[in-house]
């Protein structure tokens, strides 16, 4: 049996982010579900889509790997910074990596001044790129921009 139109996706849903890392383009998609524990089944089915129809602006590459943003108080976190919570990896080729990331919600402190919010957006910004460096892409798919 046919899936009805309802059941299809929709082909205007994006993804949030698409950017440049380290020569590789990373998908990227935010929850705001604060202090989620899992992946739920629709956003991995979501993602799981993406993996195979997300294209890099202006191109018909699709993205390396992809990475889901949770929000998650301080308190819930181990260390004041983004942190890798879990890895997945598409069973089928070619290989894409998943990461979900938690991130820190920014405190009263970090958004009373524009300094404090500069100051933790560049610790936020290096605590997603060291995450991130650890992404396992193939060389395959190697590119000499980092622009999206």
């Amino acid at each position: 049996v046919p899936p009805s139109a309802e059941a299809l996706p929709d082909p205007n849903r994006r993804a949030d982010f698409i950017f440049g890392l380290d020569g590789h383009h990373i998908l990227a998609d935010a929850k705001y579900k604060v202090d989620a524990t899992s992946l739920e089944a629709s956003d991995g089915d979501q993602m799981f889509a993406y993996s195979h129809t997300a294209t890099v602006p202006g191109s018909s590459q699709l993205t390396d790997a992809g990475v889901v943003f949770y929000p998650q108080r301080r308190d819930m976190l181990r260390q004041d910074q983004a942190r890798t919570r879990d890895v997945l990896v598409r069973a089928t080729d070619p290989r894409y990596e998943l990461r979900l990331l938690d991130l820190p919600i920014p405190s009263p402190t970090d958004v009373a001044t524009d300094a404090a919010w500069r100051g933790y957006l560049v610790s936020l910004a290096g605590g997603i790129r060291q995450e991130l460096a650890a992404l396992n892409v193939p060389d395959q798919h190697l590119v000499t921009s980092t622009a999206c």
